[in-house]
């Protein structure tokens, strides 16, 4: 199957970094040499030869034409060569936990004992079963583990192996409710996670069902005391019904103890797992304004991710919010810099492009526009008002508020009356009834100075108290298309205030 050349880039990578004789000495054409081995010029060019928007670019493509039959065959060619040395990886060095590195042990001895038993050499498979269900058993992979008793118990059966048939009868068993235990937990955070992620606004019955499905883990773990992924699925579900409820400091409480249960199972942590843990707390001491922890934990947090990783983008999410909460412009300036100008720019998720975009905008407000040597062009930014859309209806206020600012800073008076119908309309649609409270008020603080024909004086003394208000409520961002306040609106409000001031 044809692979976009941003994949094979990922794939590329991963063997130069973990096949176990390299690339250069276990393929098939590692004598022909860089300048003239097509194959070595691929694996060498392919992290030059993709576009920050992820595409390839056009015209002649090492030495074939792109879109040619040619050069497909070619690509198609190098990935099947790629993927053929995935089974040939050596994960010692790796940042995975030991029994992340056991899966993919047994991943890769499931893929031989295959093998063999398709082409009828199935005694051949037989001590690498031993070994898979072995390693499954120490490492305690309720998968692997299913699988292994299963295909041994066969065995068993097929050479009239009573005592062991029945011995693997009975794990089998027990293995089987373990992993259908553990699925029923991954579900169950999932599915609280694909609601959570949608809206930041507060959800009630969210929280509910979170802390319900914890219970419901807490059941099985009397009965299948080995686990792993129970007890960590459990502490995540009543973690994320904490910050839902937006208690914060039960929260971070929840992350700890599970912290705690990671130290005291090492084969089982890692560091993806401690930068989870990291970063959730980082965001909610962010939303109780406590910066200083919140910057103790994205110090934390950033040593475990790897720059230019899916995951990385994420967290720098939430650290350029964090900068732009605790008011270090210049350090937002630096993140958005390393972000947008990253040499792995396709590993950021299309629902957040836009977003960083919107963080641009906001960061060269913060910075002083005009003036400050950027390429962002105010007038066509504040040009065109958004055009509503459910799925984008963050992304909507969010530019919005930012272009109102704008406006306001350059004078355009005449767009701000404009945007005040665009605004009227949006409160309208979205926000009268919701439970997204914060942006409720700020929208209402910006048609109150609309009424008020941008007279500082009176402005200021009509929003002094809403402003006292939103000071007291929760934030409640969680990297969602809504909610997204890129600036506290009680901070937000007094720039454009100033602005104000100094046209007055």
């Amino acid at each position: 199957m044809p692979q976009p050349l941003t994949d094979l880039q990922a794939v590329a990578e991963i063997v130069a970094t973990y096949c176990k004789k390299k690339i250069d000495i276990i393929v098939p054409w590692a004598k022909e040499t860089e300048k003239d081995g097509l194959f070595q010029k691929f694996f060498h060019g392919l992290p030059k030869n993709i576009v920050p928007d992820g595409k390839e670019k056009k015209g002649d493509y090492f030495g074939y034409v792109r879109g040619s039959s040619s050069f497909r065959s070619v690509v198609s060619r190098f990935g099947n060569a790629l993927y053929d040395l995935l089974p040939h990886l050596d994960l010692s060095k790796s940042r995975l936990s030991m029994v992340n590195r056991a899966e993919y042990e047994c991943a890769r001895m499931q893929l031989y004992m295959e093998v063999l038993s398709l082409l009828y050499a199935r005694k051949a498979a037989v001590p690498i079963a031993r070994s898979l269900f072995n390693k499954a058993e120490k490492f305690r992979l309720s998968k692997y583990s299913v699988y292994g008793a299963e295909w041994l118990r066969k065995h068993a059966s097929e050479n009239g192996e009573t005592a062991e048939f029945e011995k693997l009868c009975t794990k089998w068993t027990n293995w089987s409710g373990q992993y259908q235990a553990e699925g029923k937990a991954k579900q169950y955070l999932e599915e609280i996670t694909v609601h959570f992620v949608k809206s930041s606004a507060q959800q009630p019955e969210l929280t509910e069902k979170a802390f319900k499905y914890a219970s419901e883990i807490e059941k099985n773990l009397a009965i299948y005391i080995n686990s792993y992924l129970l007890p960590y699925h459990k502490y995540k579900l009543e973690a994320l019904g904490h910050h839902i409820a937006c208690r914060f400091p039960e929260a971070i409480q929840t992350w700890n103890k599970l912290e705690t249960y990671l130290y005291a199972n090492p084969d089982f942590a890692s560091d993806t797992r401690f930068a989870d843990i990291a970063v959730n707390k980082m965001d909610c001491y962010m939303k109780l304004t406590d910066h200083e922890a919140a910057w103790q934990y994205a110090a934390v947090s950033e040593q475990y991710f790897w720059p230019g990783s899916s995951n990385w983008y994420i967290f720098m999410e939430y650290y350029f919010q964090l900068a732009m909460h605790a008011g270090e412009y210049k350090k937002a300036s630096a993140i958005m810099v390393s972000v947008v100008h990253g040499k792995h720019q396709e590993n950021i998720r299309s629902s957040s492009r836009e977003k960083w975009e919107i963080f641009k905008a906001y960061n060269n407000y913060t910075s002083g526009i005009p003036g400050n040597g950027d390429t962002f062009d105010i007038e066509n930014f504040t040009k065109d008002f958004p055009i509503y859309h459910q799925d984008k209806k963050g992304y909507n206020i969010s530019i919005l508020i930012i272009q109102w600012c704008f406006l306001i800073r350059i004078g355009a008076y005449g767009k701000l009356y404009d945007i005040a119908e665009a605004l009227k309309k949006y409160q309208l649609r979205y926000l009268k009834g919701s439970t997204d409270y914060r942006t409720d008020l700020f929208v209402g603080m910006m048609l109150t100075a609309n009424r008020l024909q941008y007279n500082y004086e009176a402005v200021y003394k009509e929003t002094r108290e809403t402003i006292n208000e939103l000071k007291s409520l929760p934030f409640t961002y969680n990297g969602s298309l809504d909610g997204l306040e890129v600036i506290p609106f009680d901070i937000l409000l007094e720039m454009p205030l100033a602005d104000m001031k100094i046209r007055n």
